[in-house]
């Protein structure tokens, strides 16, 4: 029970950093280090190439006799640690977060970016590598050490764990985020006009990850003291008769056959040996397909990595809210998935086809729950030069120049947007036609710019909102418009090993896994994206490179976005019938 404990406290921490206040932080990396949404999808990726890389070797080594599975848990949470730790590490190696546009040289430019960008990759694919042995050497040992009718309980909780995760991360980048990202630096956001609620602010995106690895940290230790095991005794681990049986969940009756990497065979004995059960599970067509929906459904995934930043988008909700909402809308949903599936499932003690029927009806269900979101948004902040004209002539292209700022010489490279008075955003404050400028040297060391007499505003006009995007309507309905969001998921993932043989059901999940990670996890990240960044309309530039984007296409990136989920939830929906029926 002990072990439990400290295993499901390791697994708790471990998805609360990757599955959760990653994906909080990642809009927030973007502003920092100037990165596209394709880079943020790498960043989201890296910890799932680590693992897939890594999965044989661990799981093969793992389960020989005489290595102790508790230690090597250990080994890998203090690697879990120490890739939670160097995903911080880039606040300290990057300069001050620079906010003013013509204050000392922009030290968060695209020239700095690399180093931190590379640091962040490399600490996610190390975590994803050390965190490869906690869920199958741990599954393995306790089901080794307990007794049969128990195992289910102990494993069970730990999904319970894991399903937690995701939403408490969120909560947890939802208070990181509150916080100045240069607090620790003595830098006061107050005195450079800065609020969590403004388009430039940063926040402390780092500090979760410290937390985290400190708990990774503390969960590290007590696993080198547990004993490495031995093969239970017959009297202590009985087999289920067939009673027994008839109460498990129909997807959860799964015996293990013989181990397919077995230590006492040669080398190339067991590669003929894996080279023909892969054969055999990649021509099982009712698992093929089952693994191929499983692939539509985590792929949505992908999507909810920009979930924070779809919200902040659509809605104008700042970072810490809507990273709050997700949290608190994902902790109820997740349970009523899990549990709400499992009694469904043993009450009315359905079949793997009902299972299979269940889990579409749920698929289609939550698709048509979720076509509102394809008109919930709030109008799109006009824009001079982007969305609206300079009070010209308007042929649909940008042009952030006009006769009235013409004579400003306004720098490109520098995003400071101001509100003026007629409810527009300009650019900047030098972009709204400023003709007189005054520079003082600010407290802490920079200098500081006030600006006036706005040419672009015409008579009686001036900027009353510096560092702010012109307010479009009440984001408060988001409350109520992202209820849509909620939907049943249920646990698919076990029901592939029903169509495998016993030799083949060990193998059958390695191969799994390795499916999702390589045609979904891994890549939907990256290709969600790229669909993102198609639906810019105003890029951020330094020295004529490209950076982040400034500016979205509402319209386009809300019809892009849920476009792709509701066709990948769909097409899954539709393989998941195909399974039921090969199934018959």
């Amino acid at each position: 029970k002990l072990f439990v404990l400290c295993w499901c406290l390791a697994i708790l921490m471990n998805i609360i950093l990757a599955a959760g206040y990653l994906n909080g932080v990642l809009t927030t990396l973007e502003k920092r280090f100037q990165l596209q949404s394709k880079d943020l999808g790498i960043v989201a990726s890296a910890a799932d190439i680590g693992s897939m890389v890594t999965v044989l070797f661990v799981t093969y080594y793992g389960g020989k006799p005489g290595n102790s599975r508790p230690k090597i848990l250990g080994v890998g949470l203090l690697g879990l640690a120490l890739g939670a730790f160097l995903s911080g590490l880039p606040h300290f190696v990057a300069p001050a977060y620079e906010v003013d546009p013509d204050s000392i040289p922009d030290l968060s430019s695209l020239e700095n970016k690399f180093l931190p960008s590379c640091l962040v990759v490399s600490s996610q694919f190390i975590y994803g590598i050390s965190g490869t042995p906690l869920m199958p050497l741990g599954t393995t040992f306790i089901d080794d050490h307990v007794r049969k009718e128990s195992a289910p309980l102990y494993i069970g909780t730990s999904y319970i764990v894991f399903g937690l995760g995701p939403p408490l991360g969120f909560v947890l980048s939802s208070f990181a985020v509150k916080f100045y990202v240069d607090m620790d630096k003595g830098i006061d956001p107050a005195t450079l006009g800065l609020t969590p609620a403004n388009p430039l602010w940063v926040g402390a995106w780092w500090i979760g990850f410290f937390i985290c690895g400190a708990g990774l940290l503390a969960t590290a230790f007590p696993m080198f003291f547990f004993p490495p095991g031995t093969p239970p005794d017959s009297d202590v681990v009985q087999k289920k008769d067939k009673s027994e049986k008839k109460k498990m969940l129909p997807m959860m009756d799964m015996d293990k056959g013989p181990p397919l990497l077995d230590p006492a065979k040669g080398l190339w004995k067991q590669i003929k040996g894996m080279s023909k059960s892969l054969k055999e599970v990649l021509t099982n067509g009712v698992f093929l397909v089952l693994c191929l929906s499983g692939v539509c459904m985590v792929s949505t995934f992908g999507a909810f990595s920009f979930m924070p930043k779809y919200l902040e988008l659509q809605f104008g909700v700042p970072k810490s809210q809507a990273n709050m909402l997700l949290g608190i809308v994902m902790l109820p949903s997740t349970v009523f998935g899990i549990v709400g599936s499992g009694i469904v499932i043993k009450k009315f003690k359905l079949t793997p086809v009902q299972c299979l029927y269940m889990s579409a009806a749920s698929v289609f269900i939550s698709s048509l729950i979720s076509i509102p979101m394809f008109f919930l948004t709030c109008p799109q902040p006009p824009m001079a030069g982007v969305t609206i004209p300079y009070g010209y002539r308007w042929n649909g292209d940008i042009n952030l120049l006009s006769s009235c700022n013409t004579g400003c010489n306004c720098n490109l490279d520098k995003y400071s947007p101001v509100c003026g008075s007629d409810g527009v955003t300009y650019f900047s404050g030098c972009h709204a036609g400023c003709t007189e400028k005054q520079s003082f040297m600010h407290p802490m060391g920079i200098v500081a710019v006030t600006m006036n007499t706005f040419a672009c505003l015409g008579h009686n006009l001036h900027v009353y909102d510096v560092l702010h995007l012109c307010k479009t309507g009440n984001v408060t309905k988001l409350l109520h418009e992202s209820r849509p969001i909620v939907r049943i998921h249920i646990v698919l993932f076990l029901l592939p090993y029903r169509a495998l043989t016993p030799e083949t059901k060990s193998f059958g999940m390695g191969v799994q896994s390795v499916i999702m990670k390589l045609l979904g996890f891994i890549p939907s990240p990256i290709y969600f994206g790229a669909l993102i960044d198609t639906t810019c309309r105003l890029w951020s530039t330094n020295c004529g490179q490209q950076g982040a984007c400034l500016l979205y296409d509402l319209d386009k990136n809300r019809y892009a976005f849920f476009g792709l989920i509701t066709a990948l939830r769909v097409l899954g929906g539709f393989l998941i019938l195909f399974a039921a029926y090969l199934f018959k």
